[in-house]
């Protein structure tokens, strides 16, 4: 109805408690990140069986981008037998943390961390594997990202990708908890400015300095996911779409139809679990 009535619409269904600043978002992070060792396995475990086939990572030498703490790349070299595991981020305290976790964890002699940004980043030569965990619908350029994860795997080497949920999906827009009621699609059904200033007002005060964009979002659909991959010539050996409803067969098979038909499948891919592999040359 326009950002004016659906900003009203909306409004009595937004949780206060909500309210961050850009200090107390800090501090949370901040505050967390302790080694877990069980904990970092069983997502590493989780990982491995969302991506629909074993992938045999033993002896590799992979390369986690956006590793953040850390936790899920030592967590790799423990429970499938890595040879060897890099990780780089772009935020400093992560990498300090993740240094820290490695020395806790013993593993100094087979995971290295780096504050780089990938595009900055040139390896001595390239990796057996390269992850990308919970990032891409995040990246502002995702077809820019992928042709550089690319170009860091040696020839016939595997991109490793999970991600989501995508935006055009029934809850992509990030902000479950934001709302009392779960509206599906509600990105698209409401007027942006509407829930950006609602955001804004009761969620993380700085993201009223970009009030045109969605923050931290880049909207990619699956369609257009499928697009750069072919463009980069990457070879699925594994796609597997949204894994979190193999629990409920009917919730599962209906999904399962829905994302093969091309006219609603980026409104219901959720989250994609893919394996690619490069190119021999």
């Amino acid at each position: 109805f326009g950002p004016f009535i659906d900003y009203w619409l909306l409004r009595p269904l937004v949780h206060s408690r909500n309210l961050k600043t850009v200090e107390d978002l800090d501090a949370f992070h901040s505050d967390s990140g302790d080694w877990e060792e069980s904990a970092a396995r069983a997502r590493v475990r989780k990982l491995i069986g969302r991506l629909g086939s074993k992938v045999d990572l033993r002896g590799t030498r992979l390369l986690d981008v956006g590793c953040g703490l850390g936790d899920l790349a030592l967590a790799l070299l423990l429970e499938e037998d890595v040879e060897h595991v890099t990780g780089i981020d772009n935020i400093e305290w992560f990498i300090t943390k993740a240094k820290i976790l490695t020395k806790e964890a013993g593993l100094e002699g087979r995971a290295s961390f780096r504050c780089v940004d990938v595009h900055d980043y040139r390896p001595k030569r390239p990796f057996d594997v390269v992850l990308s965990h919970e990032a891409l619908e995040h990246i502002e350029r995702p077809q820019e990202f992928l042709e550089r994860l690319t170009s860091l795997v040696r020839p016939g080497g595997l991109v490793v990708l999970a991600f989501g949920p995508l935006f055009h999906s029934p809850f992509g827009d990030h902000m479950n908890g934001f709302f009392r009621v779960r509206v599906p699609w509600r990105g698209l059904l409401f007027n942006r400015k509407a829930i950006l200033q609602l955001r804004a007002r009761f969620f993380r005060v700085s993201d009223e300095q970009i009030p045109d964009r969605w923050p931290g979002l880049n909207l990619m659909r699956y369609t257009e996911f499928l697009q750069y991959i072919d463009a980069l010539s990457l070879q699925p050996v594994s796609m597997v779409l949204n894994p979190q409803l193999r629990r409920i067969p009917i919730l599962d098979k209906i999904s399962a139809t829905l994302c093969s038909t091309p006219v609603l499948r980026d409104y219901v891919t959720m989250s994609v679990y893919a394996v690619l592999r490069t190119p021999n040359q």
